[in-house]
């Protein structure tokens, strides 16, 4: 796995790197994963804060919390599927 530093541009560029390293395995009615849901939780919820962390200070109009929660809300019915943990989890919490 390459971990040099990937410039990215906008947050197609950020999906395309996040959505090869995020993934799930269905068989039939049940998922299978090697980490449990409860503790990909906070995970996921942490790459949404970043994600937010990363739009709030490239666009300056969504420096405020207010602002970037109503963008926030507006992607994920938009767009719900732009990435792929979006399927467990949406929410994000302001911390960075």
């Amino acid at each position: 796995m390459d971990h040099a530093p990937v410039p990215v541009e906008d947050a197609f560029g950020i999906c395309r790197i996040l959505n090869g390293r995020v993934y799930c395995r269905q068989r039939g009615n049940k998922t299978e994963d090697k980490w449990h849901y409860a503790a990909l939780n906070g995970l996921l919820q942490h790459i949404n804060s970043y994600l937010v962390y990363w739009a709030r200070r490239k666009y300056r109009r969504l420096r405020t919390y207010k602002k970037a929660r109503r963008w926030w809300d507006g992607l994920t019915a938009r767009q719900p599927r732009l990435f792929t943990h979006w399927a467990w989890m949406t929410e994000f919490q302001n911390s960075l």
